[in-house]
């Protein structure tokens, strides 16, 4: 079990390495393959589409090399997140949570970013929106440390983000409501850093709740 681990963290750094060089469809399959050595993630990916569960079948989702970087005031959090390598809890139950999670996030960011692009499919905004509620879902069980809360913020924030995108207000409201909620109900930061990213968090929800007004009228 270690060593599976272990694996799935490496290839999860490497794929996050890729996505931040624009190399998406590589991304992905280095996702993938940390998802299968997750087998609690293997089999609920399995599940949710099986007809994409093999590396070859998101090939045609992930067909460009660039990142997407959206314009506007507002932003999507766009980062892959890394996993620790060499945690000394890494076998826990907890960081096992938090490592499936991660993945999730990751490969749903993936997804997002390749329906962002000029004639994005939409398969792959399915993909990313059920990638984001299981990678929330996983984020919100157990404690709220700084490794859960950086997972659900930014999968709050990119639903709410993605819906507004698609002229879904109503939903991106409710993302964005609930992005607020969850973040006045953590504890006090104990980095700036992290504060600063909490504090950007909550701007967003406010410039694009704003902006629904506006694009409602």
């Amino acid at each position: 079990m270690s060593d599976e681990i272990k694996v799935a963290i490496i290839q999860n750094n490497v794929a996050a390495e890729y996505l931040r060089q624009g190399h998406h469809i590589l991304a992905l399959e280095h996702f993938e393959s940390a998802a299968k050595h997750l087998h609690q993630i293997a089999i609920t990916l399995k599940d949710m589409c099986p007809s994409h569960s093999s590396t070859s079948d998101f090939e045609d989702i992930l067909t460009f090399k660039e990142t997407c970087i959206l314009k506007g005031d507002s932003f999507i959090s766009s980062s892959p997140i890394l996993l620790h390598e060499y945690s000394d809890n890494f076998l826990s139950p907890e960081a096992y949570r938090i490592q499936s999670a991660t993945i999730l996030f990751n490969m749903g960011l993936t997804c997002h970013l390749s329906f962002m692009r000029p004639n994005g499919i939409n398969d792959a905004l399915s993909n990313a929106m059920t990638l984001y509620e299981m990678a929330c879902s996983l984020g919100l069980q157990g404690s709220q440390d700084e490794d859960s809360s950086q997972i659900v913020m930014a999968a709050l924030n990119n639903m709410g983000e993605l819906h507004h995108e698609l002229g879904n207000f109503k939903r991106s409201k409710s993302y964005l409501e609930d992005l607020t909620a969850y973040i006045l109900s953590l504890d006090d930061p104990l980095e700036q850093e992290e504060a600063d990213e909490r504090h950007g968090f909550m701007l967003n929800a406010m410039v694009l709740r704003s902006s629904h007004g506006a694009a409602a009228a």
